[in-house]
């Protein structure tokens, strides 16, 4: 729990360093990746069978109980 705790605060001063600039970088890298993301996520429901679909169904039914 201090690791975490010394982890996020020491994240959170190297955040206050940073300048806009290499903020606004980071930021437009990240949803360049999200976007990526997405993308392999709709072919992949695509190119998913009613197999793929019927196993993540069962998968789903058991994780809620």
């Amino acid at each position: 729990m201090i690791y975490l705790f010394v982890t996020r605060i020491f994240a959170w001063l190297v955040l206050l360093c940073r300048s806009t600039a290499a903020k606004n970088a980071e930021i437009l890298i990240l949803r360049h990746e999200v976007a990526v993301l997405r993308r392999q996520v709709t072919a992949a429901r695509r190119r998913g069978g009613v197999a793929d679909s019927e196993v993540l169904r069962l998968a789903q039914q058991q994780r809620d109980g």
